[in-house]
């Protein structure tokens, strides 16, 4: 390739910030505040990478290497067959072929957001046995916008093996939101939220309001009870709804066609190649008429500190989350096709209305293309347990110390992709989710005078292996098994030279140990195909 610092990537980003703002009181004797703001931020980013030239490298290899096409392939009758010359095919290639075959192709990308924001706070709105209720109350507008270019030629396929993704959108903004503050008497807080949020774009809205509701209660100094429940609402991305259409070729199994030669869905092992390894062009894009996400949370625990340097909290989460962005999933559109088309399913039903416009057969009944959506079909429910302490010990003349721990269970972890599907549990199957059930971490940070130094301890429990995540059978899979859990440990040191200069000199994971793990999984994964022999490590 020649001088390798020549055929780096390059990204060259702009980016700029800018608010003014008012604040202050609304009069002498008001107890209300107003802050009152306009924010205007931009990004840009051009991004500068070599490609190869589809055209010149295809003549480069069709006239030193493949020669004359002799035919064929035998499986799908539809691959070029050659017979190569190997020794040109291993023979070096000089840097002035390469700059013959290369290019530079530059994509460029915009993102801004305007908002003008006022916010109202009174933190004496009126008085109970517990002290004074506060109350802030806040008003929202803005507009939204995003762009990506990419080079012309990786979208017209002068690119070889690479391809672009164009698009744009924007939308406008507004939001109103509320929060109260009630210190019913000295023990018991309650806190209560409200928030309206309204999107506009591409001639449609989105608006949804949501809510909180919070409890505080201390029977004594030293213990506190707190509970919390709420709503949440998020806008899908400019990119999911707006990204422009991207092509790409793949592998699935052709249900229908399998069927027809009496191969069932759990028998297209046995299916011909062609049909049960199905190569097919597929495209996606985004979805300007996508839902918001809606999630129901809660979350109930308490917190128990004896002295004012110690303290230790446990808290029980929940997390209820419809309506997720996911991209359609390939083998469950083959499968409702396969059963619309075999009468299994209601022709005129909304599933095989979208499989049969999405999937594109040729006259000979083979799948040509496949086109996937971004959909509102996905559904998550988690819960978790996390207990956290803290300690600070003064230590005289030689500093401070802070000790900090935290340990997280995961209970309970269902994913439904598509309303179609079963309801799956993450937590032991390892297909759908690598995630480990257990995670902790402890930090010891110590500081004095102008000196602070901090040493940082991860640890994650037990997790999948590659094999364990390739097959829905999970760990019934040939080869499958579990990773053992590892920690990890950073450090870093801090020091405050004078108050406009601060100097620090930090590293992550100071063992490497997430190297043996993966080194194991890749040994373990090379014994099962007979590529090495067993040895102390492995």
């Amino acid at each position: 390739m020649g001088n390798w610092n020549d055929h780096n990537d390059r990204n060259h980003s702009n980016s700029y910030s800018v608010t003014f703002g008012v604040n202050g009181t609304l009069s002498e004797d008001s107890n209300w505040d107003y802050d009152i703001s306009l924010t205007r931020t931009e990004y840009k980013l051009t991004e500068t990478s070599q490609a190869l030239l589809a055209g010149k490298v295809n003549a480069y290899f069709m006239d030193r290497v493949l020669g004359p096409q002799q035919g064929w392939d035998p499986n799908y009758d539809a691959y070029p067959v050659f017979t190569p010359d190997y020794a040109a095919f291993y023979t070096l290639m000089s840097p002035e072929d390469f700059a013959g075959i290369s290019t530079y192709v530059r994509s460029h990308s915009r993102t801004y957001d305007n908002m003008l924001r006022a916010q109202f706070t009174n933190g004496a709105l009126f008085s109970l046995p517990g002290g004074d209720a506060g109350m802030a109350v806040a008003v929202e507008t803005g507009t939204q916008g995003w762009s990506y270019t990419p080079d012309a030629r990786l979208t017209n396929g002068d690119i070889w093996g690479l391809t672009g993704v164009s698009g744009k959108g924007q939308r406008s903004r507004y939001a109103l939101t509320g929060e109260l503050c009630l210190p019913v008497w000295e023990q018991l807080t309650v806190s209560a939220s409200a928030r309206y949020d309204g999107f506009r774009m591409g001639g449609t809205e989105i608006s949804k309001p949501t809510y909180a509701l919070g409890l505080e209660y201390r029977p004594f100094e030293s213990l506190l009870l707190r509970g919390k429940y709420g709503t949440a609402f998020k806008a899908p991305t400019l990119a999911d709804q707006f990204q422009g259409v991207s092509g790409f070729y793949s592998q699935a199994v052709d249900y229908y066609n399998c069927a027809l030669l009496g191969f069932d869905a759990g028998d297209v092992a046995d299916c011909p190649s062609q049909y049960s390894e199905m190569q097919y062009f597929g495209e996606q894009s985004g979805n300007p008429a996508l839902k918001p996400i809606n999630a129901t949370v809660w979350s109930y625990g308490v917190v128990w500190a004896p002295t004012p340097k110690f303290s230790v909290s446990a808290d029980f989460h929940h997390w209820d989350i419809r309506n997720e962005v996911a991209l359609q999933d390939v083998d469950q559109l083959l499968r409702d096709e396969a059963n619309c088309l075999l009468g299994k399913l209601p022709a005129d039903s909304g599933t095989c209305v979208a499989a049969s416009t999405q999937i594109v057969r040729d006259v000979s009944g083979n799948v040509e293309s496949i086109r996937l959506d971004k959909v509102n079909v996905a559904k998550e429910t988690l819960d978790a347990v996390t207990v956290d302490t803290n300690y600070s010990l003064e230590l005289g003349s030689f500093g401070q110390l802070n000790l900090a721990g935290s340990w997280t269970r995961n209970l309970k972890h269902e994913i439904q992709t598509h309303p179609t599907d079963p309801v799956r549990d993450a937590l032991s199957d390892p297909y759908w989710s690598t995630d480990a059930k257990y995670k902790a971490s402890a930090s010891a940070s110590w500081s004095k005078d102008r000196w602070a130094t901090t040493l940082y301890a991860n640890y994650l429990g037990p997790t999948p292996n590659y094999r364990a995540t390739l097959d829905p059978a999970g760990y019934a899979f040939a080869g499958a098994g579990r990773l053992g859990s590892y920690t990890t440990v950073n450090a870093s040191v801090n020091f405050d030279a004078t108050d406009a200069l601060k100097l620090s000199f930090l590293v992550n994971n100071l063992g490497n140990r997430t190297l043996r793990p993966l080194a194991l999984q890749l040994c373990q994964n090379l014994l099962l195909l007979g590529r090495c022999q067993p040895s102390r490590f492995c």
